[in-house]
């Protein structure tokens, strides 16, 4: 079974080209998942695509849990139907300060993979390729 996971940009939405021109194997279906929260042009792009993927026959889902915008601002996801409790919104943030530019670290790499960095090592992305 090929389904094929569509964020809207230029890599999956070019699968999906390909795939409904027959360059590639056939789609079974088109997951999006929607986080609530992308610019207009990915919108107006994935609406192209579920048309296209109609005409086609393929079966197109578009999936949401909420908004990740207004998640990671109230601090929390809704905790799920099965009773777990509500959890830290993770999603990348990037941050322009005086020094430079960095990301904020993840509370989800902690969750899944344990705390592996150094604390020894607070060094933003761009000051390690600087210095390496």
């Amino acid at each position: 079974m090929n389904i094929l996971s569509l964020g809207g940009g230029v890599q999956s939405s070019t699968l999906l080209l390909m795939a409904l021109q027959r360059e590639t194997e056939p789609l079974d279906a088109v997951i999006f998942a929607d986080t609530g929260w992308e610019p207009a042009a990915v919108y107006l792009n994935v609406e192209s695509l579920r048309v296209r993927c109609a005409e086609a026959n393929i079966p197109f889902y578009r999936v949401r849990a909420g908004n990740i915008r207004d998640d990671t601002l109230r601090g929390t996801v809704p905790s799920s139907a099965q009773g777990e409790a509500a959890r830290f919104a993770t999603m990348p943030l990037h941050l322009k300060t005086i020094a430079g530019h960095g990301m904020l670290r993840r509370q989800c790499k902690k969750r899944i993979q344990g705390d592996t960095h150094s604390s020894q090592d607070s060094r933003t992305r761009s000051d390690r390729q600087k210095t390496g």
